[in-house]
């Protein structure tokens, strides 16, 4: 009896509590989650194993979708052609010109060969071949070459365009003196036409260096080449000077370090105006609560009380107040004495509220505050000072945003205006160069022309040839090019209509679509394919119904390592340390389900595990099938409740046992116990089976999950599904229904098993 540890916490040992959820696709429970860091080396020891050949998988691909790919190469293959032959063939015609000036000193180099195999001997030249290249294509040669050909050909003013030479090449070749003119059209006698006309022209003007005719036609050229270059760097000179101008720099960077030094400094200042308004501001506040007035209110009170008159009337005011007080201790209200003293204090106040109102002040509110004292004095003029201050702060602090809005317009502007700077200083730079090669091209005409140029020579090396042979354009016959795409093009349709399928064809295929791990490949044997026809594949040695345990049931050996790879990943998700009881389902029927399910049981037998397999699948049993035997008593036996489960266990070795699904009274539909059994025994039958400690591993073949309820009961009370996935037959939209049926059960997927793989 195995050694039995206490449970993990939860209901599971392994979960995928700690995978990153991120990497897990959305129809993945939770609850179904394996072990991060065992899933992780199941994966990477299945895909260090098990890789496939990249070829293969192009080879797989292309047996599959065979026809696309061929109908879409022919078709392409078959319109590059056709494009081609309908397009007018271009032929290409040339002849070749040496240009050389001798000297008497010798040779610095070996002689050189040509591309059409003559030799050369190099020697000294002052010849600028590039110079002479842009004379002999230059317009005022051409045009009188053009004229005459005209005559015959009207339309060669479309074939050469004058300005950029449309199908005339005049080239020099690398390395050598010889210079190549070529012309391209679809008409070979117009090409030996024209480019006879070139070399008779070239020839009979004497376009050569030496010539008197060449130095002035190069010198006429190089002039109008000058004045122009002259004229066209004037005015690029003009735009940067225009660009300082408006934008008052002379370098961008320059202007960037003064602009970037002036907006620190504005900044400074901005914030110690804006600190210097605020500190006045408070003090303001301060000041117009002590004094309880505004500052045009404090300027009325101030002035009322320098006044003289007011003065005068406030101290006959108060004579005439002291003397009713003196005067009140003698005689009564209504004596005649107090009354005139009171009318002459009511007469006083009238003037008093007359001078008042001579000034803004508010008498229900100031009337307190007429009589000012030094210290409100002083307050007021405080008052009156940060007032003043403020808004000085205030009008400064404006000019500053306004400033700092204007240099930071100029600090944005700046990057554009340093490219255009930028691009007229590279314009006027490439320019400046032209001019100078121009001039001196110019003065080195001059001096051959002062030589007389008598060693001076134009020959025509190479006479006006036409080729055969159309000039392509393309490096490739367009068929190759048509049968290369359709190809590309083909394996790229195939491979869209596979993930368009949705039918999983290969391991690499399913580990893209899924992260859930890929636990075994098991390859695909046509040997066995036999076994729908319900005949056995593992066979006995005995007759009889019943399998002694000395008997032996055989695994081919295509599916031995292939299984031993299985059992060994299912190891890492196990515990073992007690019974584990897992179901093996796959999402449609005939996946090969039981199939995978005997040579897993068979091969951890063979390992030193007890094993226990279980055919639960009442409706369509195979595993009797597979084994050879017919006619004994099984799982349905125990559901009817016929027998106990020990007494139908069916040795098939020393470590392996089985359960058939038992006899059958009604062949088209499960027993009605069975629907029962499950809701109410099984649990209790499983945890039985479990606890006996007579097995390491039990193993229960179910019927397929998307066909038939009860999978998904008997897989919520195991340890674990394993999901068998039959290549080019499996829907990766099942595998999608199969997780989302058990995170609804609360059931754990252990993995995926890939069968018939190539």
């Amino acid at each position: 009896m195995s050694k039995k540890l206490p449970p993990s916490p939860g209901k599971y040992p392994h979960n995928y509590s700690d995978f990153p959820s991120e990497n897990i696709p959305d129809y993945f429970p939770q609850n179904l989650q394996l072990n991060s860091s065992r899933n992780l080396e199941i994966v990477e020891n299945f895909e260090s194993e098990s890789s496939s050949d990249e070829l293969s998988l192009i080879w797989q691909l292309f047996k599959r979708r065979w026809l696309v790919i061929l109908f879409t190469t022919l078709g392409m293959t078959v319109g590059a052609h056709l494009l081609s032959a309908a397009q007018i063939p271009i032929y290409e015609g040339k002849f070749l010109l040496l240009i050389e000036k001798e000297e008497n000193t010798p040779p610095p180099t070996p002689p050189t060969t040509t591309p059409d195999g003559l030799q050369i001997n190099p020697t000294r030249t002052t010849v600028d071949y590039s110079t002479e290249i842009q004379i002999l294509g230059s317009p005022t040669v051409l045009a009188p070459i053009l004229k005459e050909i005209a005559t015959r050909y009207p339309d060669i003013y479309r074939d050469i365009n004058i300005q950029n030479l449309d199908k005339l090449n005049i080239r020099q070749i690398t390395n050598t003196k010889i210079i190549e003119v070529s012309f391209r059209h679809h008409d070979t006698e117009k090409i030996e036409f024209v480019l006879n006309t070139i070399a008779k022209h070239y020839l009979k003007n004497g376009l050569n260096p030496g010539s008197s005719s060449s130095g002035s036609e190069g010198i006429k050229f190089l002039n109008q080449q000058i004045a122009f270059t002259k004229n066209r760097v004037a005015k690029i000179e003009s735009r940067i000077e225009d660009l300082r101008r408006k934008y008052q720099f002379i370098e961008p960077q320059i202007q960037a370090k003064e602009l970037t030094q002036q907006l620190i400094a504005t900044e400074k200042e901005y914030l110690t105006a804006d600190i210097q308004l605020k500190q006045a501001q408070v003090a303001y506040e301060s000041l117009r609560k002590q004094l309880n007035m505004t500052p045009e209110e404090a300027i009325a009170v101030n002035d009322l009380t320098e006044s003289p008159r007011y003065q005068a009337l406030l101290q006959q005011l108060q004579q005439i107040e002291l003397e009713i007080a003196n005067k009140s201790a003698i005689f009564t209200d209504e004596s005649p004495q107090i009354l005139t003293l009171k009318e002459q204090r009511e007469n006083i106040l009238k003037l008093l509220e007359e001078e008042k109102a001579k000034y803004p002040v508010k008498t229900e509110q100031n009337s307190g505050n007429v009589g000012y004292s030094q210290i409100r004095a002083k307050l007021t003029q405080d008052l009156l000072k940060v007032e003043n201050d403020i808004k000085i702060l205030k009008s400064r602090k404006e000019g500053l945003a306004k400033l700092l809005e204007e240099i930071k317009k100029r600090i944005n502007e700046l990057p554009s205006v340093a490219r255009e700077y930028t691009e007229l200083q590279r314009e006027l730079n490439y320019a400046t160069d032209s001019l100078k090669r121009f001039i001196e091209a110019k003065e080195k005409l001059e001096i051959q022309e002062s030589q007389k140029g008598k060693n001076n020579q134009l020959q025509l090396i190479s006479p006006p040839q036409v080729s055969d042979k159309p000039v392509s354009a393309l490096p490739i016959p367009p068929w190759l090019l048509g049968l290369l795409g359709g190809l590309t093009v083909g394996m790229t349709i195939a491979t869209i209509i596979d993930k368009l399928d949705g039918t999983v064809y290969n391991i690499p295929q399913l580990k893209t679509l899924t992260r859930i791990p890929i636990l075994g490949a098991i390859p695909l044997d046509k040997s066995i394919g036999w076994t729908r026809k319900n005949r056995p594949i593992f066979t006995s040695d005995s007759s009889v119904k019943t399998i002694t345990e000395t008997e032996e049931i055989i695994i081919p050996s295509s599916l031995s390592n292939a299984c031993q790879h299985l059992l060994a990943n299912l190891s890492l998700l196990l515990s073992d340390y007690e019974c584990n009881f897992i179901v093996v389902s796959s999402p449609q029927p005939e996946e090969g389900k039981s199939t995978v399910s005997l040579n897993l049981a068979k091969t951890a037998a063979r390992m030193g595990k007890r094993v226990l397999l279980v055919d639960a699948n009442l409706r369509q049993p195979k595993l009797h099938q597979l084994v050879g035997l017919a006619g004994v008593r099984g799982l349905e036996n125990i559901v009817r409740g016929e027998v106990k489960w020990e007494e139908v266990i069916m040795p098939m070795g020393k470590s392996l046992f089985l359960i058939t699904a038992g006899e059958k009274t009604n062949p088209t539909t499960p027993q009605d116990g069975f629907f029962p059994f499950l809701s109410t025994s099984l649990a209790r039958w499983v945890e039985e089976v479990k606890a006996c400690g007579k097995f390491d591993l039990v193993i229960c073949d179910t019927p397929a999950f998307l066909n038939f309820f009860e999978t998904k009961i008997i897989a919520s009370h195991c340890d674990g599904v394993l999901l068998v996935m039959r290549m080019r037959k499996s829907q990766y939209s099942h595998l999608t229904q199969v997780c989302e049926q058990l995170r609804l059960a609360n059931a754990r997927l252990l993995g995926v098993v890939a069968n018939g793989v190539y």
